[in-house]
């Protein structure tokens, strides 16, 4: 999954003004951490205080290069679509969400890929239920805040479904 998450987003960045260096960047893992825990930290309260403006902010909706695709649309979405799924939050009853396994690589000085394990509770319109996702993002940073250039999330069947409370 890594390595095929690591062609994605050097693909994506090289779509844009990014240049991946060979051989390496020059970003520190420490520095690719502290970026995916930012990012990862202020995804989950996005979702839990049920904030569309707040993940509309995390995600490079004004990038040419984004692109979103998750287990429960049925395609890539583009920045328009993100915005309306986004929406969805505020029917959310009692979101919790973290994540596990987290692990970053830099790309480039600007660029980091994270993969992780997301777990969630979520109710509303339906009963209250449990979910796990592999979540793949690539991140960029723009204006001094990280951002979210692509997002991939698939139904993880295999991982432990999260404790009710997230």
């Amino acid at each position: 999954m890594l390595r095929t998450a690591q062609m994605m987003a050097r693909r994506a960045c090289t779509l844009g003004t990014v240049a991946i260096a060979a051989g390496g960047c020059s970003m520190s893992q420490s520095a690719a951490d502290s970026a995916a825990r930012e990012a990862l930290d202020r995804y989950a309260r996005s979702y839990e205080t049920r904030s569309p403006q707040r993940m509309n902010d995390l995600l490079a909706l004004d990038d040419p290069r984004f692109g979103q695709f998750d287990a429960v649309s049925s395609g890539l979405l583009n920045a328009d679509q993100a915005r309306i799924e986004n929406l969805i939050l505020r029917n959310l009853s009692e979101p919790r969400m973290r994540f596990e396994d987290v692990r970053a690589a830099p790309l480039a000085t600007d660029v980091v890929l994270v993969t992780a394990i997301l777990h969630g509770t979520v109710g509303g319109v339906l009963p209250r239920e449990s979910f796990a996702n592999r979540a793949t993002f690539v991140l960029v940073r723009s204006g001094g805040n990280w951002r979210i250039v692509h997002a991939h999330l698939s139904a993880a069947d295999e991982c432990q479904p999260a404790q009710d409370g997230g």
